[in-house]
């Protein structure tokens, strides 16, 4: 059975876009939750001159928050809310915002998140951050979420726990090794 990869209906996407600047740059991974393509796809559709339009600097490939936003605006759209609410409701994605997938989500719901050095960020408050080439974008289960999100805060703790107990050390090191300095100089 092929994999089904959930889609954001598009009106939530423009809701969320429209709070944005039309100058902000964007990861193709992130283009691709957005608006529904793979990023293979989204490569294919690069090399034909396909929309949205991109900007290259270096190795970087880029999309305008702007652009998005006016390629979405060109494709339809459903024909009322009924018909949009329903097409949610079948890809287990509760809700139309990350407040509410967090509040009403059952453990193998699905959202659409960005990973900035192994912290899922709600992918649409990931939109107006600065993002590197190695984030990653996933839809992830609220449980998978959850697992990432204690990770990630054991690492946080785990280093500063290991930065506390070598600072100290270092700087006896270092006033001892100061100290001697001063007195074979004299």
């Amino acid at each position: 059975m092929p994999k089904v990869t959930p889609l954001i209906p598009t009106q939530i996407v423009l809701t969320q876009l429209e709070s944005l600047s039309e100058h902000i740059q964007l990861i193709p991974e992130q283009v691709s939750m957005l608006i529904g393509i793979s990023t293979d796809q989204m490569k294919v559709n690069r090399m034909e001159g396909n929309p949205p339009p991109f900007t290259k600097e270096g190795g970087s490939i880029r999309y305008r928050v702007g652009d998005v936003r006016d390629y979405l605006k060109s494709k339809p759209v459903f024909k009322n809310d009924g018909e949009a609410h329903e097409y949610a409701k079948s890809q287990k994605n509760p809700g139309a915002s990350y407040s509410a997938f967090m509040i009403e989500a059952k453990l193998d719901d699905v959202w659409p998140f960005t990973i900035l050095d192994g912290k899922p960020i709600d992918l649409f408050a990931s939109l107006s951050m600065p993002v590197t080439d190695d984030a990653t974008c996933e839809w992830l289960t609220l449980e998978r979420y959850l697992e990432m999100r204690r990770d990630y805060e054991r690492r946080l703790l785990a280093e500063q726990e290991s930065s506390d107990l070598i600072a100290p050390h270092d700087s006896t090191v270092f006033s001892t090794y100061k100290h001697r300095r001063m007195t074979s100089s004299e």
